[in-house]
């Protein structure tokens, strides 16, 4: 789990949302990224970082670390800005995807 959620802006979350809304919260980013994922593995070059862009900002609001810097990685890439393999980046950010939400179900017991 280390490095893949941020146990910290959970916790920010709930406080600022209410502890109560919080599993409904996750589970909506959950049924969001199950569909970023679809999009991702769909998603030609020119598609690339405007889907990475969005997994970026729905990672960094539910403290998805790893998938955060992934994704910005991806999208700095598909932009240009930084050099790197998309196609590499892409499968990488795919399995980041993956192993957030077995983590995320797991650790909130969602969807089990």
């Amino acid at each position: 789990m280390a490095g893949v959620m941020d146990k910290d802006k959970i916790a920010q979350l709930a406080q600022d949302a209410g502890e109560d809304m919080l599993p409904m919260l996750l589970e909506v980013f959950l049924e969001e990224l199950v569909h970023s994922q679809q999009e991702l593995a769909q998603a030609g070059s020119a598609e690339l970082a405007p889907v990475a862009h969005k997994i970026k900002g729905s990672a960094a609001t539910f403290g998805a670390s790893a998938l955060y810097n992934a994704s910005g990685t991806l999208e700095s890439v598909a932009k240009g800005i930084e050099v790197g393999d998309p196609g590499i980046l892409k499968h990488e950010c795919l399995e980041i995807i993956q192993r957030t939400l077995q983590i995320y179900k797991s650790e909130f017991n969602i969807g089990q």
